[in-house]
């Protein structure tokens, strides 16, 4: 299941018009008294904004906004998640056809898209498996699929393309070499003709984005992370063909790319300077401002940007979501709930998850994404007296894992130099300790039940492994290796009560197989010792409907999901550790496995609605 950053909209369903002020009716003339005060506060010029036109264009199941536009505005690309594949829709008649055409159970996914020029032909970039990258360009009719750029090496290389060139000969790449706060990044040209690179800019460990060109192909406009605290980040152009960058908006405020409005001498941008996410735009003449930043439209809903057409048009998407930690109760003997599931935080719907009971169960703990960079903190809230406080790990890869004592959290993440690791960090003060440094990727580990041992998992290439690290000697012991195309289910390994046995999923993606397996925490080298509680086959299914998995407190059974991806829901099934037949509970999911507190009667876990919309702003250049 693929998780998306969480963004909360609010606008009344049907609104196909809207304007930039909402005390201006849908048609009508004139500015708003708010945005005459704005405009007199910070010296931007007033416009009239009756013309503004605000639709949606794309709602319901199967929404993605990863893709782009057509110049023509005819046709979306956009990524078919229940397959993987690269997919186009038209949006005159919401017909889609698939642009690649892979097994229905192969892993393989894409992700960004961006069309040429001409509307011809698409890069996207493209995981085909084995911890591997590849950016790739197709027809749009589906034919001449073929590589432009590949992480042959297993260097962890992430080439999101974001612009074609006027010309249409070369691709614009926001490429990233490492994963987490280890990252890399550097804007890059990409041939088409043969995929040779030409590094523009090295933006190191400041995170970059937002990579555009200007419409005569001499500039490119882009973001980068201004403070690493707050994620605050500020516009620079960039000549094309030699010189140095030149900041084009540096202010206190968040502030990112939307694009370069075609044929026009405008760059479209978002920030949240009013205390609200707004658009607007700035003029730019041979590589410089050329005057004040106008507000376009006050309330952008934290924007995801997509493309404009040939005319102006600029797509975007919006995540809808209502998803967040929610409690309730259940019968500790049946799993049945006994309550509807509450928010922890009303206030924070659509940007709480992954919540962990402190030992005691007297705290929860979970990640929430806040400001416009989408930076995940740690919120830690009393259940007796419902006080919260945050910390800031600088690390976002693995939820919180509360130490036996209480007193720590483990995280995958990285250093403050960037190295990616294994960590511990003070509940009260948030001082971080390294415990391991690592030259792979982590997406889980947790303690063993007298804390003396960590156990993580890391990806080295094609190769997963399920390690032991001893606290008082720093030795480590591997428990489990996987080599492409046996794959160790990501975060889905839990530690049994005594702590003396893990458990996980486990896919034989070459055979469409899955197996629950549980190996013993002590000795080393056991991949021989492993034992098979469940295996099942999910032929026909790009993935298996399991997931997860999580001891009972007697240590006699595990539980997992089974999903529904249609539905995008699950139900809480139960194996005996000794074998058997599984049995379902009653317990119903849509969201994250459950979390148990400690009195085995109350539930956290993720749940609500989640759902994306593509919508269309137009006419909204200020007049000249």
């Amino acid at each position: 299941m693929r998780v998306i950053p969480m963004m909360l909209a609010l606008f009344a369903p049907g609104l196909w018009l809207c304007t930039d002020g909402p005390a201006t009716a849908a048609g009508g003339n004139g500015t708003t008294l708010a945005s005459l005060l704005l405009a007199s506060a910070t010296g931007q010029q007033a416009r009239d904004s009756a013309q503004l036109v605000v639709r949606r264009v794309w709602s319901g199941r199967g929404v993605d906004a990863l893709g782009q536009p057509t110049p023509d505005g005819r046709y979306l690309t956009f990524m078919d998640w229940s397959t993987g594949n690269l997919a186009v829709r038209d949006m005159s008649t919401g017909e889609a056809r698939h642009l690649t055409r892979k097994p229905t159970n192969d892993a393989g996914y894409g992700e960004l898209s961006v069309v040429s020029p001409d509307g011809k032909r698409v890069a996207y970039h493209w995981y085909p498996g084995a911890w591997t990258w590849e950016l790739r360009v197709v027809n749009l009719d589906g034919t001449n699929d073929r590589l432009l750029l590949r992480d042959e090496e297993g260097q962890q290389i992430y080439a999101a393309p974001r612009d074609w060139s006027p010309d249409g000969r070369e691709i614009l790449v926001s490429l990233t070499r490492g994963r987490g706060e280890s990252a890399r990044s550097s804007i890059v040209l990409v041939s088409v003709a043969d995929g040779s690179l030409r590094v523009l800019k090295d933006t190191g460990s400041r995170s970059a984005g937002g990579e555009r060109f200007s419409p005569d192909g001499r500039y490119v406009v882009y973001q980068v992370e201004a403070d690493e605290d707050t994620g605050q980040r500020d516009i620079f152009l960039l000549p094309v063909h030699g010189g140095g960058e030149t900041a084009l908006i540096e202010h206190p405020a968040d502030d990112f790319v939307l694009g370069w409005v075609p044929d026009s001498e405008y760059v479209l941008f978002a920030s949240d300077r009013t205390g609200t996410l707004g658009a607007w735009v700035v003029p730019v003449v041979d590589g410089k401002s050329a005057g004040p930043p106008t507000l376009v439209k006050p309330d952008l809903w934290r924007a995801f940007p997509m493309g404009f057409t040939a005319d102006g048009a600029f797509y975007y998407g919006v995540h809808v979501s209502t998803r967040g930690v929610h409690l309730a109760t259940i019968d500790p003997e049946t799993w049945r709930p006994l309550t509807a599931p509450t928010p922890v935080d009303p206030r924070q719907l659509g940007s709480s998850q992954r919540p962990r009971w402190s030992p005691d169960g007297r705290y929860l703990a979970y990640l929430t994404t806040t400001g416009n960079s989408r930076r995940r903190v740690v919120t830690i809230r009393s259940m007796d007296t419902g006080e919260t406080r945050e910390l800031d790990p600088r690390s976002s890869s693995c939820p919180p894992r509360w130490s036996p004592d209480g007193r720590h959290f483990l995280f995958c993440g990285g250093d403050e130099e960037g190295q990616h690791g294994v960590f511990q960090v003070d509940v009260q003060t948030g001082e971080a300790t390294t415990l391991k440094l690592l030259d792979g990727a982590s997406f889980w580990n947790d303690w063993a039940p007298d804390g003396k041992t960590v156990y993580y998992r890391v990806d080295y290439g094609a190769e997963s492994q399920i390690v032991a690290l001893d606290l008082a000697t720093g030795g480590e012991r591997v428990l489990r290796r996987a080599q492409q195309p046996t794959w160790i289910v990501m975060i889905y390994v839990d530690v049994s009560p005594d702590g003396q046995h893990l458990a996980f999923w486990e896919l034989e993606m070459d055979r469409a197989h899955a197996r629950l397996l549980v190996i013993p925490t002590a000795g080393t080298e056991v991949n021989v010792l492993a034992r098979e509680v469940l295996s099942v086959d999910y032929e026909g299914q790009r993935y298996p409907s399991m997931s997860s998995v999580q001891w009972t407190r007697d240590g006699r059974y595990l539980l997992y999901a089974v999903w529904d991806y249609e539905s995008e829901s699950g139900r809480l099934w139960r194996v005996s550790v000794a074998g058997g037949d599984p049995e379902p509970t009653e317990l119903v999911l849509e969201g994250e496995f459950p979390q148990f507190h400690p009195d085995g009667r109350r539930i956290a876990f993720d749940y609500g609605e989640s759902a994306w919309e593509i919508w269309v702003m137009q006419n909204y250049l200020p007049k000249e």
